[in-house]
């Protein structure tokens, strides 16, 4: 009589088989702004720019940007009415992070009182360069005083110092915008935002999540200045931007107890 003894480790090898990887966060775009002094945004792009989709070239409108200059060097001046847009619909993850420095009014004097004038970012929407408050997606704005404000297309949802103290007012800091959306096609949206790793307050309530519940349709990145009446400059660099690959992994379906049983050990 011959008998038949499966694998004592037979659950776990199916349960290995059918395992996958995480997929991890891999950098899509990143623009350090190292380049020589000039008002074309798209000199050596190629030099400066790293990441998957690099190099991109930028739509810009109204006052150009500035790069290499010595008021901010290796990053990029903007003045009021000042905005660039990485011409590419960032699309590639629904999970991004959007990262960046900034110094809002580089030569504001602190010594006469702080201007409520402001830098911002615009994501999420399916027009370039434009207004704050004027898209589909979501703007922040900077402003020199250390106060943020944020926007849900049109709509207001936070306006305060953001962190205790408020955004640095003498040095530039670093933003991190980390978004997790169901898809491009109008599921809701979550965001959340570090200042230099601290966790801010941007949603309604003082919330730190804000929640856009008509979602995005696209991913366009839009860089402004504003100022009025004076005409402060304000510094962005280290433009980033990183994304879980929206990518569907198959995984492999596990070989049945009858395939196992095939091979099985068998004795006399």
């Amino acid at each position: 009589m011959r008998k038949s003894y499966l694998w004592p480790s037979l659950s776990v090898m199916a349960a290995a088989w059918v395992q996958a990887a995480p997929l991890n966060f891999e950098l899509s775009f990143k623009d350090s702004f190292d380049a020589g002094s000039s008002s074309d945004l798209n000199t050596d792009t190629a030099l400066r720019q790293t990441g998957r989709l690099a190099p991109l070239n930028y739509a810009t409108t109204a006052n150009p940007p500035q790069i290499g200059d010595p008021g901010f060097p290796g990053g990029v001046l903007l003045t009021s009415n000042s905005y660039l847009s990485p011409v590419h619909n960032f699309t590639e993850g629904r999970r991004f992070t959007l990262e960046f420095d900034v110094n809002p009014g580089i030569d504001d004097d602190p010594g006469d009182a702080l201007s409520a004038d402001w830098c911002a970012v615009v994501f999420g929407a399916t027009a370039q360069n434009i207004f704050v408050n004027a898209s589909d997606g979501v703007g922040i704005l900077f402003r020199n005083n250390g106060d943020i404000q944020t926007f849900d297309g049109g709509a207001a949802q936070y306006g305060g110092p953001g962190i205790t103290g408020g955004c640095p007012r003498d040095k530039a800091f670093h933003v991190r915008i980390e978004v997790s959306a169901g898809n491009f096609t109008g599921a809701p949206v979550t965001v959340q935002m570090y200042v230099d790793d601290k966790l801010a307050q941007i949603g309604a309530g003082n919330a730190t999540t804000l929640t856009k519940a008509a979602g995005f349709k696209n991913n366009f990145v839009t860089l402004m200045g504003y100022a009025s009446p004076t005409p402060w400059l304000h510094g962005f660099d280290n433009l980033t931007v990183s994304a879980v690959p929206d990518i569907q992994v198959a995984r492999k379906v596990a070989p049945s107890i009858n395939w196992f049983r095939r091979r099985a050990i068998r004795s006399p």
